[in-house]
């Protein structure tokens, strides 16, 4: 009876402190004591927490402020002062009341600048591929924290050398496109830099690295991850043959946007198929590198090789596609082969002046033929996708033959045991890159092949799932 005559005192007075705008400042005391006390006010309502049903909201406002805010300039670490509160959750009986008195001890501190510097590129190339690949944000979360990193800088690298190879106007001059070549140069320089870096003179040679995406792959190199500079360099050299041969003129045939593919997405997959295999992974990579080292495993190595590069090819195929509209709009260009535009009577202004919303200046029956040049490509992209799943079935098949072999050792038996579906994640987590791609056909099927159906222009909001289904079912 004390104790709810008590309360009703409290919500007396503090609506009464409320009607005149200020708050409680409780002292250092709790239970039925401080109860019987009578309140102390403040203006300064910033220093104290609300009492009661202002409790939890003052609680929040101090847990975001205790928060870490990256000063770029300084490459210093700060954080909020020492402050106190009254605790939101507390249960009863615990420190003699349910409101307890919670000690928020926040300090300030100094981290080295290498971890502020990898921080900020990790920032940088998340929020740049955010913008103009979202479905690569979303494939990095299917890689553990330690591996995302890796995933990210090839990613980022490719789009950074995608806005040179793109980045093309009709008509340039000689001199445009040679300063273009030396962005090309550039890059080829940044990635010499990551395959020199050691430990010994990472002092040198860090300075020289300085693109958000190249000090990813340095801290790659500096965490003993493995990493072929030869691929990068690989990259490199596809974007630049594309610019200088393909960018104005297009591709002579699908062959050649498959050459394309296998140079930039295809290596992509084997850069992350090494580094998931480094042997700094263990407990990781383990049943990966003893089921690779296996005696009578080369076929499965070459089947994993070619997984990754059906993968490829059918990503570059449908990069175009995806892309056609904005290439017609934006660069003047039609980014389809010439063989398949011959071969179903297309021409090229007749198609341009369809992609650019120009229909009524276009041929009537310039829709259905283009709807047969995109069928051909995406059959192209299909086919890739059904001999990558052929293979994956044949590699599911040749784990359980090699685990069930009589002289394979038994900790590499008790190790793809414990795996989903036998296949390890270090094999089998690159292969994910290629699920954006199959859901894109798949709409595109849907809609009878119609580049310009609005339906197409929104995101896939079934990728998140279908990730999701395909890592649990080792399926593609």
């Amino acid at each position: 009876m004390c104790n709810r005559r008590g309360r009703r005192e409290e919500r007396r007075l503090r609506k009464g402190l409320r009607e005149q705008g200020r708050w409680f400042n409780p002292p250092p005391l709790s239970g039925s004591f401080f109860r019987r006390l009578l309140p102390q006010t403040s203006d300064n309502a910033r220093d104290v927490v609300g009492w009661r049903n202002r409790r939890a909201v003052e609680t929040r406002r101090q847990v975001r402020a205790v928060r870490t805010v990256l000063n770029r300039h300084t490459m210093t670490r700060m954080v909020v002062a020492r402050t106190w509160g009254w605790c939101a959750g507390a249960p009863r009986g615990v420190g003699g009341s349910r409101t307890r008195r919670a000690w928020r001890t926040c300090y300030s501190t100094q981290t080295d600048p290498y971890t502020d510097r990898v921080e900020k590129a990790r920032f940088d190339c998340t929020a740049a591929l955010g913008r103009a690949d979202p479905s690569s944000v979303l494939l990095s979360k299917m890689y553990p924290a330690y591996l995302r990193d890796s995933f990210v800088a090839f990613r980022a690298l490719n789009m950074e050398l995608s806005k040179v190879s793109f980045g093309f106007q009709p008509g340039a001059t000689a001199k445009s496109r040679e300063f273009s070549n030396l962005k090309f140069a550039f890059w080829l320089q940044q990635v010499e830099a990551c395959e020199t870096l050691t430990l010994e003179n990472a002092g040198a040679v860090l300075p020289r690295v300085n693109e958000p995406c190249t000090v990813l792959l340095a801290d790659t190199v500096l965490r003993h991850l493995r990493l072929d500079a030869g691929m990068l360099k690989q990259m490199v050299h596809s974007h630049q043959h594309f610019y200088n041969h393909n960018s104005a003129a297009g591709f002579r045939s699908l062959d050649d946007v498959c050459s394309f593919g296998e140079g930039t997405f295809s290596q992509m997959n084997y850069l992350m198929q090494s580094v998931l295999l480094s042997p700094q992974l263990s407990g990781f990579a383990d049943p990966g590198v003893a089921l690779l080292e296996l005696p009578g495993s080369d076929d499965l190595r070459h089947g994993l090789t070619d997984i990754s590069a059906h993968l490829g090819q059918a990503t570059a195929v449908g990069s175009f596609l995806v892309g056609l509209r904005y290439f017609a709009e934006k660069k003047h260009t039609l980014m389809l082969p010439t063989d398949t535009l011959t071969k179903h009577r297309l021409s090229e202004e007749a198609c341009l002046r369809y992609l650019q919303g120009r229909a009524a200046d276009a041929d009537p029956d310039t829709k259905e033929r283009l709807k047969n040049v995109v069928f051909d490509m995406a059959t192209r992209a299909n086919d890739h996708l059904i001999s990558a799943r052929t293979k994956l079935d044949l590699v599911k098949t040749h784990v359980q033959q090699l685990a069930a072999a009589p002289d394979t050792p038994a900790p590499v038996c008790s190790l793809l045991r414990h795996q989903k579906r036998g296949l390890p994640d270090c094999l089998f987590l690159p292969y994910l890159s290629g699920l954006p791609t199959t859901l894109y056909l798949e709409r595109l099927e849907k809609y009878d092949f119609d580049l310009l159906h609005p339906n197409l222009m929104y995101k896939e909001w079934r990728l998140a799932f279908r990730l999701w289904n395909a890592e649990r079912t080792r399926s593609l």
